[in-house]
C-alpha cells in the first residue's frame, strides 16, 4: 500500500517506521525538509 504522511516528527516518525517494517510504501512531507529530525528520520529509514 503506498502511504503518505505529513511530518516528520515524533507520531509521523514512529507512524512511519512502523508502515515501513509491515511492506509499505510510505512518503513522508516534511516543512523543514533540512532540519535535524527530518534527516536523522531519513537516515533511520532508508531515503529513496
Amino acid at each position: 500500500m503506498k502511504i503518505a504522511i505529513i511530518g516528520a516528527g515524533n507520531v509521523g516518525g514512529a507512524l512511519a517506521i512502523r508502515l515501513i517494517q509491515a511492506k509499505h510504501q510510505v512518503l513522508i512531507g516534511a516543512k523543514f525538509p533540512l532540519s535535524a529530525k527530518a534527516i536523522q528520520l531519513a537516515t533511520k529509514i532508508g531515503e529513496d
